[in-house]
């Protein structure tokens, strides 16, 4: 027994201890580099946990609750996290984590997330911030490079979309997150149902009301909040009775991806219908597994190939050339 013992320890010290090579990006990205450390039997070193937002780096304890994980890797659901620095540096092209698609449905998937829950002052604001059951979220949260599509899409053409799939209100709420420079109020539409209270701006509004009253660190700075903000986001609208998320969004189709791993309903993303201004729901359905190589891209359609011979181009009055093969009569 001595032995074992002594062997288990042994193997617990020798194993990898994982950790990110630059500020992970999102929630994602962590669940991604916690299966990989999981499938090395590896653990997770707690100083490079952080998450990043321009300048600044919000660490991983401030936002998830370190408790609940340490339960699930006592009994062997997940990797630990450990003080130690990492000896395993991942790189952010080898966590496949793009638009919240690098990770299969699996035992170890699920109870990453399930793990994952918020730390107690987030979970306070959390808890404040909620409408009443039940409600449904709009995660319309864009990264600044893509706020053109925001022009494409706009809001009021996905609450037509809602309001033509739902005609009657199936929620008592509704939660539309989105970036605080991309609040405007009185140019928001109403809601798509009448009666049902539309909160705007959900997660960082939300931390600027209630953070000083639960974790001043919460409001630090700018980039402090909007991190924390963005984490709330994807608490309120993961646990949202009907889910509707950008396609084109890293966050929205993350949230989506970790609803469609637990198995909760409702799940949809919207994206632009044709080239006109309206919005299309589709129920969210992960990509094909060849997705996972992070160097692969969505199969795309091939382009109907030109006709580009020789009698092509003279029935179209340009000039003939020949090239190596052609045939002129």
């Amino acid at each position: 027994m001595r032995r074992a013992v002594i062997l288990w320890l042994a193997a617990a010290n020798a194993a990898e201890t994982f950790g990110p090579k630059t500020p992970l990006a999102d929630r994602d990205a962590f669940v991604s580099l916690a299966l990989t450390a999981a499938a090395a039997n590896g653990t997770l070193s707690l100083p490079s946990l952080a998450y990043r937002r321009n300048g600044a780096a919000v660490p991983h304890a401030l936002l998830y609750h370190p408790d609940i994980w340490r339960q699930a890797a006592d009994r062997g659901r997940v990797p630990p996290i450990v003080l130690r620095p990492a000896t395993m540096v991942i790189s952010k092209g080898e966590v496949p984590a793009k638009f919240g698609r690098g990770y299969e449905a699996s035992r170890t998937a699920i109870a990453v997330l399930r793990a994952l829950r918020p730390s107690p002052a987030l979970a306070a604001v959390a808890h404040l911030a909620a409408p009443s059951r039940p409600y449904a979220c709009v995660m319309a949260r864009i990264d600044s490079h893509l706020r053109y599509r925001m022009e494409k899409v706009p809001l009021a053409a996905v609450f037509a979309a809602l309001r033509a799939k739902w005609p009657a209100p199936r929620v008592k709420a509704l939660v539309v997150a989105m970036p605080r420079d991309l609040e405007r109020n009185d140019q928001w539409p109403d809601g798509p149902w009448p009666g049902v209270a539309k909160t705007v701006e959900a997660g960082a509004a939300a931390v600027r009301e209630y953070g000083p009253s639960t974790d001043p660190s919460f409001l630090k700075n700018v980039d402090v909040a909007a991190v924390v903000g963005e984490r709330l986001d994807e608490e309120l609208c993961g646990a949202a009775d009907i889910f509707v998320g950008a396609g084109f969004s890293s966050s929205a189709v993350g949230v989506a991806h970790a609803r469609w791993v637990l198995m909760r309903n409702d799940t949809y993303v919207y994206r632009r219908k044709g080239r006109t201004r309206d919005a299309e729901l589709f129920e969210y359905v992960p990509p094909p597994p060849g997705y996972l190589d992070p160097k692969q891209r969505y199969p795309r359609a091939r382009p109907r190939p030109r006709d580009v011979s020789t009698a092509n181009r003279a029935s179209r009055g340009r000039p003939a050339r020949g090239r190596v093969g052609d045939v002129v009569l």
